[in-house]
């Protein structure tokens, strides 16, 4: 419903399938859509974004990327915007059509190396992968309730908490297609004050800024928070 009030869309497609904030139910959504179409069955859902591909990179050593050669993650932040926006691509209709056909390309590499050996620095591997699994900036659940029992306890499949006390969880989306997360600028402050005489009160204060190109904040006035 969101969706169809504030962009108009009358479909669900795969692309927006990960609207849940519980990453289970997010990846049961993305299984449903990639299956309608495709058929076959599906064995779980990874998420990962380009931190975890830089981690990668830092242990699996240098790699050859449509002949470029990635020997850190300073490498594959280049290689990534140079292949983002090619300097080939003479309409905006081609670059919108070709401007993520980098990532498989790069990931596939990646795998390559993983599964056929080579040269792994296994330990550093070992410590990034664990790295990107805390931050929860790799993400994995199975669709096997047994397989996946150990990444829930762990608190690594991205599920959302069911424990008696209170925690904190700000979801935030943007709805719309001009990517204006971009040019924000966010920050929480939370405050927890003990007392004697009673229960613990929290409050929590969500400041945004909108900024443009040239980094100027577009209102005359602060944001409240």
């Amino acid at each position: 419903m969101p969706m169809r009030d504030y962009m108009g869309i009358d479909l669900w497609v795969f692309r927006d399938s990960n609207w849940s904030p519980d990453f289970p139910i997010a990846a049961q959504q993305a299984i449903s859509l990639y299956t309608q179409t495709r058929g076959g069955t599906i064995d779980g859902v990874i998420a990962l974004n380009q931190q975890v591909v830089e981690a990668l990179v830092d242990g699996l050593g240098p790699l050859t990327i449509d002949g470029q050669t990635i020997a850190n993650a300073q490498d594959m932040r280049a290689y990534m915007r140079r292949a983002w926006s090619p300097a080939s691509q003479s309409t905006a209709t081609e670059w919108i059509m070709q401007r993520k056909s980098f990532i498989s390309r790069a990931m596939q590499t990646l795998l390559d190396r993983l599964l056929n050996g080579g040269d792994v620095n296994w330990q550093t591997l070992g410590q990034a992968l664990y790295r990107v699994l805390r931050s929860r900036d790799l993400l994995i659940t199975l669709a096997d309730s047994q397989l996946n029992e150990p990444l829930h306890l762990a608190q690594l499949d991205g599920a959302l908490r069911a424990d008696a006390g209170d925690y904190v969880m700000v979801v935030d989306t943007n709805m719309g297609y001009n990517k204006a997360s971009v040019a924000m600028q966010q920050a929480l402050q939370y405050t927890v004050t003990l007392a004697a005489d009673r229960a613990p009160q929290a409050e929590l204060a969500i400041r945004m800024q909108l900024f443009n190109v040239h980094g100027e904040y577009l209102s005359p006035n602060p944001p409240p928070p």
